[in-house]
């Protein structure tokens, strides 16, 4: 394609040639050598034209490849067509309103005694984990089984009294009000007697949930109430042993015992003004927790109806309960969660790029014998990935998918091939276009290669 350019060594001066001397004075063949350098000289002058012409004819050649053929290992960027099958099946798609909480415990609560007594025994120590229902610590019962004896006399007299104004009823007007007032006391009865029966259960503090304790609050001998807790002060041993505070003077109630769960968690969440009304309680929720690899699940609890303002918007907050025991929770995690509001099981799907709209009406192309049929198909709601297919398609069906794939490298689209083509100043076009020894302009290395905008050409 390109003619090779040799370049020829004129010979040097003869035998005998002076270094001094100018032609006269040179040996025999100095007028044969002089000859020589002027046919020499003639040479390289007609080569230029010549070499002028192979460079334009290369250019020429170049430019047509490129627009004809696109540069050298363009192929690369050519995406292959490869075909895939899918089957359309059924799924179930979430409607989900996404928020972020952290992870708290759900049991944290403090327990006290709610009727009056002496403490008699404190069953727990902190630290210690307890059961639901476990008793916790007990106080005496002297004067709750008084309160309850007289409950239950009270109760007996206020239906004997009320017995005998009915006997008495004469339909005037005093009897009838006698009757009034002795159901009136039957129910006063009544309630006092449901009080000293709740009080005589109350004598024995048990654990409201399963968790740990973490502080206990009274001692064996300590007085307690409904509004006090009193130290039994000089207690024998048994008040010291127990951790009371031995001598401490009586004031207003604190908790008896703190139990902190560790089995049960809930997050707290905020969302919009536009999404509470999509919420429900009861409604399931999905969770990510940062480090576990499982999807955590739970319930909404709580809505709250107040709202509160979080970056100049309307936000109101969500108590999200977790379900299970799932490992790996600790307090303060951060989650994300989602509230399902919507939840549609047995949808036929398919991979949403399976599906090809053409002048506003949907297809597939359905795998029929082994031959892709285009099939137009009416779709739904889409769902990640997925889009749902309401008619055209059933269960099984198998439908073709185009997909694309990019072979370009990173080696070629950064010039690194073995044939990069680059235009700008000192770009060259490498590998097997590279000839001969031009001499180049503007730095061009010797025996480079074909250089466009950074010289490579003489001029003349």
């Amino acid at each position: 394609m390109f003619a090779r350019i040799r370049q020829r060594v004129s010979p040097g001066p003869g035998p005998g040639a002076s270094a001094r001397g100018g032609a006269a004075r040179q040996g025999p063949g100095a007028a044969s050598a002089t000859g020589e350098d002027r046919n020499a000289t003639r040479r390289r002058r007609r080569r230029w034209p010549w070499l002028v012409t192979c460079s334009a004819v290369l250019v020429a050649g170049v430019s047509s490849y490129w627009f004809l053929w696109g540069m050298p290992g363009a192929e690369a960027d050519v995406d292959t067509v490869i075909t895939q099958t899918a089957t359309a099946s059924l799924q179930t798609l979430d409607k989900s309103v996404s928020a972020t909480g952290a992870i708290t415990q759900t049991v944290n609560e403090t327990v006290s005694f709610e009727a009056s007594g002496t403490v008699l025994s404190v069953d727990v120590a902190a630290g210690d984990m307890v059961e639901e229902g476990q008793t916790l610590a007990t106080i005496d019962t002297l004067r709750l089984d008084a309160a309850l004896l007289e409950a239950e006399a009270s109760l007996a007299q206020a239906e004997a009294s009320l017995a005998q104004a009915e006997a008495a009823q004469d339909s005037s007007t005093v009897s009838d009000a006698k009757i009034a007032a002795a159901e009136a006391q039957v129910k006063v009865a009544e309630a006092n007697l449901e009080t000293a029966e709740a009080n005589m259960a109350d004598a024995v503090l048990v654990a409201p949930a399963a968790g740990q304790i973490t502080s206990v609050g009274v001692a064996v001998g300590d007085s307690v109430g409904s509004s006090s807790v009193s130290s039994a002060g000089g207690a024998g041993g048994s008040a010291a042993a127990m951790g009371g505070a031995a001598g401490a003077s009586s004031g207003s109630s604190t908790a008896a015992f703190t139990i902190v769960g560790r089995d049960a968690w809930s997050i707290d969440l905020t969302v919009s003004d536009s999404d509470i009304g999509l919420l429900e309680i009861g409604g399931q929720a999905e969770i990510t927790v940062d480090g576990v690899s499982d999807t955590v699940f739970g319930v909404i609890s709580s809505l709250g109806r107040v709202a509160s303002t979080s970056a100049g918007r309307a936000v109101f907050p969500v108590t999200v309960q977790v379900t299970g025991q799932p490992e790996g929770l600790f307090d303060g995690l951060s989650a994300t969660v989602e509230l399902i509001y919507e939840r549609r099981v047995g949808v036929l799907t398919v991979p949403l790029n399976a599906v090809q709209t053409v002048d506003g009406i949907a297809y597939v192309d359905k795998m029929v014998d082994a031959v892709a049929t285009r099939t137009e198909v009416t779709v739904g709601e889409t769902a990640g990935s997925l889009i749902e297919i309401t008619s055209g398609l059933a269960e099984g069906d198998e439908v073709q998918i185009t997909v694309a794939l990019s072979t370009g490298s990173s080696e070629t689209n950064s010039g690194q091939s073995d044939q990069g083509f680059q235009m700008g100043p000192g770009a060259g076009f490498g590998g097997d276009m590279s000839f001969g020894n031009m001499p180049g302009q503007g730095g061009a290395p010797a025996g480079g290669g074909f250089q466009m905008g950074g010289g490579g050409i003489p001029n003349g």
